[in-house]
């Protein structure tokens, strides 16, 4: 029986490196028998011509796609052409936006899908696969974890499973797409030109109730960990074998424990692994403090995201965010004094509860702290998140939401009190306050070591350049 695994094209992102969750599916597929082709659409320039001859080459019998909110228009498509190249193949859909939104709604926005899954689908997907394979469609007793499915008209669903112990899941299926595959153009930071490179997670899980984040919904509440010595040997192979010089750790609380990121970070000195990385999706700055700040640099962190949010107090109490500007200051210049670690800043700009003064103030922190980039995403009404919730109960949203519309620099909702045409002015504003500033501009030329860059930076000044000045 064979599988493929694709993960569509965006119109507003690209992909430098693999997929890591597909990695862990097709792992855990293989080790069941199974065939699998994995196809990262964007970072292999795969066309519809490509998927058309590769799904006829291969002959799948199952077609999976993984769903972001922003891309349900490409993999309807996907979906569409795998039943029209293969009639008697099995769709599925799984990822973010099939989690978070409510289970008919997903086979509703997708009936090219046969069947979906919501949160982690290793266990999940691989059961279904046995059914398929014996010809058989789930109960409407079906105890598959995570699995959504149709029994005669009406949209059932179970829910996810958690895996307790990640080492059980093995290691991603790196042969299937090896590093070296992925030009590392438009990944996590483009600044970094440090390839080929690797996403690794060490922990998945988090406990904390931000309310415009829905990580907590997608990987559950619980932090669960690998071993060390199972991070430190994927590190060792990918190094060895795929030659990667740099890990881009994707976990949400990498640092949370303590004493397991310490012995995390002692491991990788102790092997001698001599290898960069950083933190993408960023680290949380309660959790930093001298000692960890300074191990970190010595086992080659190079930069960190750090989730700021806004230069407001009281917005900051109303996200749920359990830190304070003060803090904020504190932590950012405790990382600078100390380390030479570049800290990339993340803002949300248009929380619906911000005022003008907000978004003022959060532009001015963003210049006064010593930030190399920042980052001021806009609002966006995430699904699973407690702020969503509470915009559909105040009618502020409702069911007509444009998820294509759902991207870190559109502005798709006007706050309780400014306007969306205000919110696109101070959106530019907050760009140019901070990166035309000499120390900033020059820094992020000296940066670029290829046209990727170039091209990266060009779009965004045209963007926002675009846009009525302040």
């Amino acid at each position: 029986m064979r599988v493929m695994l694709v993960l569509p094209p965006s119109s507003h992102t690209g992909l430098g490196v693999p997929d890591i969750g597909l990695g862990y599916l097709a792992t855990a597929l293989s080790r069941n028998g199974y065939e699998v082709k994995i196809i990262h659409w964007e970072a292999e320039r795969f066309t519809e011509a490509l998927l058309r001859s590769s799904l006829r080459e291969f002959c799948p019998d199952v077609v999976g796609a993984k769903v972001f909110s922003m891309n349900i228009k490409q993999a309807k498509k996907i979906l569409k052409i795998g039943k029209e190249e293969l009639p008697r193949a099995i769709t599925v859909i799984g990822g973010p936006h099939p989690t978070l939104v409510p289970k008919h709604q997903m086979l509703e926005e997708l009936p090219e899908a046969d069947f979906g899954f919501c949160g982690e689908a290793e266990i999940g997907l691989t059961r279904l696969c046995s059914l398929i394979q014996e010809n058989k469609t789930p109960a409407r007793d079906c105890d598959i974890p995570g699995l959504v499915w149709r029994i005669n008209g009406t949209v059932s669903w179970n829910p996810p499973v958690f895996v307790d112990d990640l080492d059980s899941l093995g290691l991603p299926a790196w042969d299937l797409m090896p590093p070296k595959r992925f030009s590392g153009e438009e990944a996590f930071s483009f600044f970094s030109n440090l390839f080929p490179a690797a996403p690794i997670v060490a922990t998945r899980g988090c406990p904390f109730r931000c309310s415009f984040c829905a990580s907590p919904t997608i990987t559950g509440r619980k932090l669960r960990k690998r071993s060390i010595d199972h991070v430190i040997s994927e590190m060792k192979f990918l190094k060895e074998q795929h030659d990667v010089r740099c890990f881009y750790f994707l976990d949400d609380n990498l640092a949370l424990d303590r004493q397991n990121f310490t012995n995390l970070c002692e491991a990788m000195l102790a092997e001698r692994l001599n290898v960069r990385w950083n933190c993408p999706y960023g680290i949380r700055l309660g959790s930093l403090d001298e000692k960890i700040l300074t191990l970190m640099e010595r086992a080659g962190c190079y930069s960190i995201n750090v989730g700021i949010e806004s230069g407001s107090d009281r917005i900051l109490k109303h996200m749920r965010k359990n830190l304070s500007v003060r803090e904020i200051r504190e932590k950012c210049s405790l990382i600078k004094r100390l380390t030479k670690i570049n800290i990339e800043g993340n803002f949300i700009l248009g929380y619906p509860e911000e005022t003008e003064q907000d978004i003022l103030s959060s532009i001015q922190l963003a210049c006064e702290l010593p930030i190399s980039t920042a980052t001021f995403t806009a609002f966006n009404p995430i699904p699973g998140t407690a702020i969503f919730d509470q915009l559909r109960e105040e009618k502020w949203i409702g069911d007509d939401i444009n998820w294509e519309g759902i991207y870190v620099d559109k502005i798709m909702l006007p706050t309780k009190h400014v306007s969306i045409e205000r919110l696109e002015e101070l959106h530019a504003l907050a760009y140019r306050s901070f990166y035309l500033r000499p120390r900033i501009a020059l820094r992020l030329l000296s940066s670029m070591r290829n046209a990727t860059h170039l091209k990266f930076i060009l779009r965004r000044v045209h963007r926002f350049a675009s846009r009525s000045k302040n």
